[in-house]
């Protein structure tokens, strides 16, 4: 590697990615080669070429201790790579030598979804979504390639559940997950309502379902705080989704599901007394979750909720007949007869307020009030 480095005047790290790069390559072209062979003997040559690069790869991945190479094999490209050319060969077992490779690709490419530095952008990266639904369906993929998902699975999951209970931890993050879904292409959106999403698999659902009760028992407030907003986004996102997605049948349907995880997320929303214009946010929120189908036994009302929700009955009707056809909750609210450049500052200001706190309620609360003079919006 010093000999490349100083031939081509790269750094280090660039030499080690070119040579793992290249070893995956030669790999992939030499398994080719041998398939495109018609007769034995030739099929057995480049077959034994490709053993060799095999041992080449299993010393980059498994042995080999230079900082670089360890950081070339543990890249997303490499991982990604790697586990492409394995999860391509798979099935082709007929031939003498085969199944001894396969095995080997079997084990090398388990350790590399284990090793990867970026297991999450691997689980989407790699079409791990498409996976998880393939599992269900028998003659998408054969029995071999199953066992294979499963296991590699298993190691990109915990990483993946590690970054979906970070989202309640972390100021404002579940609104920020909304936000930017259609940058991201909605993998944290499907991470986080997706009945299919590992994380509504035990014993990773227990583990968020722990997080959010530990709002109602932390003695730091403002750690408790930061759950209650994350749990009253995420309550949201997932009436959205299913309300502007698919059906409400679908959102009752998986909250009977999961009515342990719904009532801890609604009871760490409710954990914080908000002042007024929250509670109106609230109110709004469980009136389109009771509308949904689900159990009003799940959404318990504190008794400032409830007395605010009386003292509100008109308002709430009023929002109503002026709010027919509002199906998102997580759209900017309405504008008002302002001009072009209201306009524009209306729709820059919720975006920060999206992005940089969050849904930042409150906020927009007020936009929603100075856009609309006289109209309550909600939410």
């Amino acid at each position: 590697m010093a000999e490349g480095d100083r031939r081509s005047g790269a750094g280090r790290q660039a030499a080690a990615d070119e040579i793992v790069a290249c070893a995956l390559e030669e790999y992939g072209t030499r398994l080719e080669s041998a398939g495109q062979k018609r007769a034995r003997a030739d099929f057995e040559r480049c077959l034994q070429e490709a053993q060799e690069t095999l041992t080449l790869l299993e010393h980059l991945w498994l042995e080999c201790a230079i900082p670089e190479i360890v950081a070339a094999t543990r890249s997303l490209r490499s991982s990604t790579r790697l586990l492409g050319i394995c999860r391509t060969w798979l099935d082709f077992r007929r031939n003498d030598a085969e199944p001894a490779i396969r095995d080997r690709e079997h084990r090398l490419s388990l350790e590399a979804a284990q090793r990867c530095g970026d297991r999450v952008a691997l689980f989407f990266d790699t079409g791990m979504q498409e996976w998880l639904n393939a599992l269900n369906v028998a003659h998408e993929c054969s029995q071999v390639e199953s066992v294979w998902l499963r296991e590699v699975r298993l190691r990109l999951t915990p990483a993946v559940v590690h970054a979906a209970l970070q989202f309640f931890e972390q100021p404002y993050r579940v609104a920020a997950v909304a936000a930017t879904q259609e940058e991201d292409g909605g993998r944290f959106v499907w991470l986080l309502d997706s009945p299919a999403s590992p994380l509504y698999q035990e014993p990773h659902q227990s583990r968020l379902l722990e997080l959010l009760e530990r709002s109602t028992t932390v003695e730091d407030r403002a750690a408790a705080r930061i759950i209650a907003d994350n749990a009253f986004d995420y309550l949201r996102l997932t009436n959205a989704v299913f309300r502007g997605g698919t059906n409400m049948v679908k959102l009752a349907a998986f909250a009977r599901e999961r009515p342990a995880l719904f009532r801890a997320a609604w009871a760490a929303t409710i954990s914080v007394e908000p002042q007024f214009r929250a509670v109106h946010s609230l109110m709004h929120l469980r009136q389109r979750l009771l509308r949904a189908g689900v159990d009003a036994a799940l959404l318990r009302e504190p008794d400032w909720l409830r007395v605010a929700e009386n003292g509100a009955a008109q308002l709430r009707t009023d929002d109503t007949d002026g709010n027919a056809g509002h199906t998102d909750d997580f759209a900017e609210p309405s504008r008002g007869e302002g001009n072009g450049d209201d306009v524009a500052k209306s729709r820059a200001c919720v975006q920060d307020a999206c992005v940089n706190v969050g849904g930042g309620k409150l906020l927009v609360d007020q936009l929603s009030q100075q856009s609309s003079p006289g109209h309550s919006h909600d939410d």
